[in-house]
């Protein structure tokens, strides 16, 4: 049996190496190519432009940083001084639904030689006499009281003192205000066993002489104050109430001889519940 004879034809092993080594490398890459530029960089430029997007500019962070260090610097420097709380009371005398009652009773104490003021609690009219610091001095204007009125008992009360907020350029001005308020806590403590002796015996030169020297005191510590300087709407606030409670009990000391004695005290007694008032800072 004859076996089929080959064909081996030069030009058909030409066609086959060109095909395999010139034609399909040059198509392979030629997809490589367009498979480079117009799929994967394209996508990964996207990518990019993402995360670009994502994360701030340089100069953004840097104002963070900024405002959180101003932030931190705000809060280490801002302080406060918290006021004492201040116990105080005063003698009730009654009560009534009436003002008309409560003036009654005011001037029948006027007719004793006794001060008394009148305040109003929600529905009700309250009398009371003196105002203090010192639970024992009160006692003692208690027990004088009773005499008269046989009702007539204690009433205690709690200011709470306000805060202030300052700076720590402000420390000196605030120093000098404790100062100032201290003073005027420990005046007003010490003046109510001088008036007690005033009401009882009708002497007003103890209580007269006591009120100058405090006063003086007060002064002085205002000026303090004044030598400081400071922008704190707040405290400059504070500041003018103290001033014209300082003015009133200088006034008070100017026409002391020639006021009956019960209604300065009344007047006084005034003066002291403001400067309680006052030091909420409300």
């Amino acid at each position: 049996m004859l076996q089929k004879r080959r064909n081996n034809n030069p030009k058909d092993k030409l066609t086959i190496f060109i095909t395999f080594f010139v034609i399909a490398p040059l198509v392979s890459i030629s997809l490589a190519y367009l498979v480079v530029n117009h799929v994967i960089v394209p996508y990964f430029i996207e990518q990019e432009a993402e995360i670009k997007e994502e994360i701030p500019p340089y100069n953004a962070i840097a104002d963070v940083h900024e405002n959180i260090n101003n932030n931190k610097d705000v809060e280490i420097s801002e302080l406060e001084y918290k006021i004492n709380d201040i116990g105080f009371c005063s003698v009730q005398v009654g009560s009534f639904n009436d003002v008309n009652n409560a003036k009654t009773l005011i001037q029948d104490m006027k007719n004793n030689n006794m001060a008394g003021f009148i305040v109003k609690i929600k529905d009700s009219y309250k009398v009371y006499s003196g105002v203090f610091t010192n639970e024992e001095h009160a006692r003692k204007h208690k027990e004088e009281l009773k005499k008269n009125y046989n009702d007539a008992f204690i009433s205690s009360n709690l200011m709470s003192g306000g805060v202030v907020k300052y700076t720590q350029e402000e420390e000196k001005y605030v120093e000098a205000f404790a100062k100032v308020i201290d003073c005027f806590t420990l005046s007003y403590e010490s003046e109510s066993i001088s008036w007690l002796e005033a009401l009882k015996t009708h002497n007003k030169s103890t209580i007269i002489k006591s009120l100058q020297e405090n006063n003086k005191k007060i002064r002085e510590n205002i000026k303090m104050m004044d030598n400081e300087k400071s922008d704190n709407i707040q405290l400059k606030g504070v500041k003018e109430n103290i001033a014209q409670n300082l003015q009133k009990r200088e006034e008070l000391v100017a026409v002391f001889e020639a006021t009956d004695i019960v209604e300065a005290y009344n007047q006084y007694s005034k003066c002291m519940v403001d400067y309680l008032n006052m030091i909420k800072l409300n």
